[in-house]
């Protein structure tokens, strides 16, 4: 779930990511988005930046639109929920631009969650019950 709110005068947008992820793949996490998101289009995103201060990950970057004529600043910071800022440089970021940028973002986290699912290997046990291997 996206809980979005507008800040002025920036123009900046901020909001949150519902996450099922625990702290210790916090950093995981934020590797995850270089690695799958921005990595394999790397032309279009500059001033990647992973910062880790009192256990607080985050993940800062921008992104570039065509021939440079835009760019919009993304900073993800870990924790639940995942809280995301994005700040257009200027009014003529298509509104497009904006919302596939949140959309891939959602995403990203949402997928990251399944392969964590996926590679993780659950116990359970009854309290006072002996354990069957």
């Amino acid at each position: 779930m996206i809980k979005e709110s507008k800040m002025r005068p920036t123009n900046s947008t901020t909001f949150n990511i519902d996450t099922e992820i625990t702290p210790d793949s916090y950093e995981d996490l934020l590797k995850f988005f270089e690695m799958h998101y921005i990595a394999p289009k790397q032309t279009v995103f500059t001033n990647v930046k992973r910062t880790a201060i009192d256990h607080e990950h985050s993940l800062s970057f921008t992104f570039l639109g065509p021939e440079n004529k835009w760019s919009i600043d993304v900073e993800l910071k870990t924790g639940k929920p995942v809280q995301v800022k994005i700040v257009p440089s200027d009014a003529t970021v298509p509104h497009e631009a904006l919302s596939q940028l949140k959309e891939d973002l959602f995403i990203g986290v949402q997928l990251f969650e399944e392969q964590v699912r996926r590679t993780s290997l659950y116990f359970s046990w009854v309290e006072n019950e002996p354990v069957v291997p």
